[in-house]
């Protein structure tokens, strides 16, 4: 029987000793029982409707749980659809987005610096080791910049950093900062000493300048630096 029927059924009984008092042909036994049952349908009726408030409890708070969990997940996700898994920076994709909305809306700096011969410490060390390294690079780098500067691993050993509201000298004293706290930040790996230098481009970028134009003038001083003879930074701006 539903609960449906029950309250069905208790209805009738009620409309049935309603019926017979208006009509005076109900009995004090015959009402004593149609009383009792009609109080034990109603005490059963009590006890699955206590049952089914309890059920409804446990699956709003099963749903509340899946709900936070589903929430952590997209978190979680979207997170990762953002981040480098290694170093934890911006992925490429998302520093590239990212260079490409502050050139709608401000100047900034902009440092492409890889580390050098890093293929050397993935030979000589093995990637493990080359793992650290990069891993290294990105904690210095995080703890010694402002909160509203970007950072992000663009590929490889090639980090990208934004700088905003300096100008290109102080831009230029940031970038030599961390050029010598790499350099004087040496990895112990298991007892294996591993030095790290790397080398920087720099470049002041004008609100509404295109990304791709941004993206080869400061890889082309990337380059220059490192053919001037690495661990260094190479510096222009544009008027």
């Amino acid at each position: 029987m539903t609960k449906f029927d029950l309250f069905s059924a208790e209805t009738a009984i009620v409309q049935d000793i309603s019926s017979a008092l208006h009509n005076e042909q109900l009995g004090v036994d015959h009402a004593r029982q149609l009383l009792a049952k009609l109080l034990t349908q109603y005490e059963k009726l009590l006890r699955e409707t206590q049952q089914l408030i309890k059920l409804s409890d446990r699956k709003a708070r099963e749903l509340h749980h899946l709900n936070q969990k589903l929430k952590q997940l997209s978190k979680d996700f979207e997170f990762q659809s953002q981040h480098d898994a290694l170093t934890g920076l911006y992925n490429k994709g998302e520093i590239t987005k990212i260079i490409q909305e502050q050139l709608t809306l401000n100047d900034f700096s902009l440092i492409l610096f890889d580390i050098d011969f890093f293929k050397r410490i993935n030979d000589n060390y093995g990637h493990i080791v080359g793992d650290q390294v990069l891993k290294l690079i990105a904690n210095l780098v995080e703890q010694n910049t402002k909160h509203k500067d970007y950072i992000g691993r663009f590929g490889g050993e090639e980090f990208i950093l934004i700088l905003n509201d300096t100008s290109l000298e102080q831009s230029i004293e940031t970038a030599e900062k961390l050029r010598k706290l790499i350099e004087n930040s040496i990895l112990d790996a298991d007892g294996i000493q591993v030095k790290i230098t790397v080398s920087m481009g720099l470049t002041l970028c004008k609100q509404h300048e295109i990304f791709e134009d941004v993206y080869v003038r400061v890889d082309q001083l990337l380059y220059a630096a490192k053919r001037g003879g690495r661990n260094r930074i190479e510096a222009s701006f544009v008027n």
